[in-house]
């Protein structure tokens, strides 16, 4: 059973092929058509970037819409997974700012904030840039009851209401 052998006329890849183990046979015939004992090379193909996951912590609120809102104590974490040459760095970057080696960080500021991430693998293999987007509320709501009526305030500023008196309440953040 022999192998079908191509000339060899140009630098070998693997472009199209699939990720995992492959072996190369080679061998070299002379003008006199004299073989040589082929030779063999165990490669792994890893043409696949890693992938990165952006895990926040607690406290954490994902709205219907799917907006994400953290404070200030919620802490992110970054994980990365690659099958085959495994992960060389994993970075983000924190609303523009430069990348920074993958660390758990928090973010303190109020208000929307954009994480981009991504990880490369020792081959030099990167993933594309991913994005969380959440919003950083350090700020607790403010409620508001409304007594109605029957109600009776007195000077010295006691209500006093009747069991039918209905309580409203609003609450703003």
């Amino acid at each position: 059973n022999n192998p079908l052998w191509n000339p060899y006329q140009a630098q070998v890849t693997f472009s199209g092929e699939a990720d995992g183990p492959l072996t190369l046979n080679y061998r070299a015939v002379d003008r006199a058509t004299n073989v040589e004992d082929f030779h063999g090379v165990q490669l792994t193909l890893d043409a696949t970037a890693p992938v990165t996951t952006l895990s926040p912590g607690q406290p954490l609120h994902t709205d219907a819409g799917g907006s994400t809102y953290v404070t200030a104590a919620t802490v992110f974490t970054l994980t990365a997974d690659d099958a085959l040459s495994g992960v060389e760095a994993t970075e983000y970057k924190l609303d523009g700012a430069a990348w920074s080696p993958a660390a758990q960080f928090s973010i303190s500021a109020e208000g929307a904030h954009t994480i981009l991430y991504r990880s490369r693998d020792n081959l030099g293999n990167q993933e594309g840039d991913k994005a969380l987007n959440p919003v950083v509320d350090n700020t607790a709501p403010v409620t508001v009851i409304t007594a109605g009526e029957p109600k009776y305030i007195a000077p010295d500023g006691k209500l006093f209401v009747a069991g039918q008196t209905i309580f409203t309440l609003a609450a703003a953040d």
